[in-house]
């Protein structure tokens, strides 16, 4: 059993490799997800004419991602305090990449509707999911600052690339280009999968104390200081839930 360290060295830390390959992620999953929310009000003109849908009609679609985002949110929080950060993470970038290439073959606004819902709940879960993961990564002093730039940052690029696109690309390629373009996460699970292990902090809670010590371990030797990512959790009872993140 891991008990409690004392704090006799000054705890140092350095952005290696692995934390800014880490932020990149974060950071893109994130825009993408504010891209999509965005995307709506940029194609329903183009929508209304191809369906022939009045002003109703069209407001289903926005209303659905919505209602999946809340749905999201407080699924994916508890799916990942049950199978891990990283795990959840991965299977909510699938879900929304997937069903923005479903999106381009909705043959009508009814089909278009339900996979905006289940796009809303893919882009409802990312960000707590990622976020979580991030902050149990990040020594305590750095939390704050950093989620909230980077969260920021992410709001601004994603609603940016959403109007840039649809200002160059509907003109010439139609409503559908947007969409090809939101898909793109998906690559961000290769990285992932296979480049970040599971948050430390969640397999200490989860009893897999090994594997939460050798993840440390090797976090440790990437940084190049003193830094432990167990530490927090070693030394207070604090623990970050993802459910309760996704709750606000």
């Amino acid at each position: 059993m891991l008990t409690a360290k004392p704090q006799s060295r000054p705890e140092t830390f350095r952005w290696s490799n692995f934390y800014k390959i880490l932020l990149l992620v974060v950071f893109l999953g994130t825009a993408f997800d504010n891209m999509d929310q965005v995307t709506c009000p940029f194609i329903l003109p183009m929508m209304r004419m191809e369906w022939n849908l009045n002003y109703i009609q069209g407001s289903y679609m926005p209303t659905a991602a919505l209602f999946g985002a809340c749905v999201g949110a407080i699924f994916w929080g508890i799916i990942g305090d049950r199978i891990g950060r990283q795990k959840a993470l991965t299977y909510t970038i699938l879900l929304f990449s997937v069903t923005n290439l479903i999106q381009t073959h909705a043959w009508d606004y009814v089909q278009f509707t339900i996979t905006c819902f289940f796009m809303g709940v893919g882009v409802g879960g990312e960000i707590p999911l990622a976020f979580t993961l991030l902050a149990e990564f990040l020594p305590a002093h750095l939390r704050t600052r950093t989620q909230i730039a980077l969260g920021i940052l992410a709001i601004v690029v994603g609603y940016a690339f959403s109007a840039l696109s649809a200002h160059f690309l509907l003109p010439v390629a139609g409503w559908k280009s947007l969409f090809y373009i939101q898909a793109l996460p998906a690559l961000l699970m290769v990285l992932i999968r296979f480049k970040f292990p599971e948050s430390p902090r969640y397999l200490l809670a989860a009893g897999k104390e090994a594997e939460a010590l050798r993840v440390a371990a090797e976090i440790r030797r990437q940084t190049g200081g003193n830094y432990d990512p167990l530490d927090d959790a070693q030394t207070s009872p604090m623990k970050i839930s993802a459910s309760q993140s996704s709750r606000g």
